[in-house]
């Protein structure tokens, strides 16, 4: 019976192998890539910046046969809640404070798969996939459209933006003034990563 559980095991494992084709793009994300996230309050609209990418993640991305779908292996960045700033002390507090940044200190954005392997040539290409996002405790999965090109220099640049919403990760958008400031549900949220090719 165990010989059997082997074996169907190792059979699994070379199906996974099969269809998971060679080569493998190993990027290092770059300390200038960002994330934003704009929203708006009945008053006015306000971004908020991770200017400068603070972590050492890599992204791993295979072409999978005979789908042609990229599935990234590796691909998760971490941004420190601490890291957005809304350029208003106020502002960046308080949104820090909604984020829960002293219980869940980071936003971690996970790339999942492209719905096809991208060219990686110097013209911008449009390519649907998946994405998922943890905040505040909460992990969510977005279908998205990403950009991505090769730059001259040889670094890959990724590019994407999805509204999502606070209520999304059981969050209460902040209010001021009691109440006559009032922030709204939606969000956009916004990476620009750049990336350096790993051997």
């Amino acid at each position: 019976m165990c010989r059997a559980i082997i074996r169907i095991l190792l059979t699994l494992l070379a199906v996974q192998s099969c269809g998971m084709a060679q080569p493998l793009h190993k990027w290092a994300v770059r300390n200038e890539s960002r994330i934003q996230i704009t929203g708006k309050s009945n008053v006015a609209r306000f971004t908020c910046d991770a200017e400068r990418y603070p972590g050492k993640d890599t992204l791993e991305l295979h072409e999978v046969a005979p789908t042609a779908r990229a599935l990234f292996s590796n691909g998760a960045v971490h941004i420190p809640i601490t890291q957005f700033d809304c350029h208003n002390a106020i502002m960046t507090a308080d949104f820090r404070k909604t984020l829960q940044a002293k219980q869940y200190p980071q936003l971690t954005i996970r790339f999942l798969h492209l719905d096809k392997f991208p060219a990686l040539r110097q013209n911008c290409e449009s390519i649907t996939g998946r994405i998922e996002v943890a905040l505040a405790g909460v992990v969510k999965a977005f279908e998205m459209t990403f950009e991505i090109e090769k730059k001259k220099d040889g670094t890959v640049r990724l590019f994407g933006r999805r509204n999502m919403y606070f209520s999304n990760f059981n969050l209460i958008p902040p209010q001021k003034m009691l109440g006559l400031v009032r922030v709204e549900d939606g969000l956009t949220v916004e990476f620009n990563m750049h990336l350096q090719p790993q051997r």
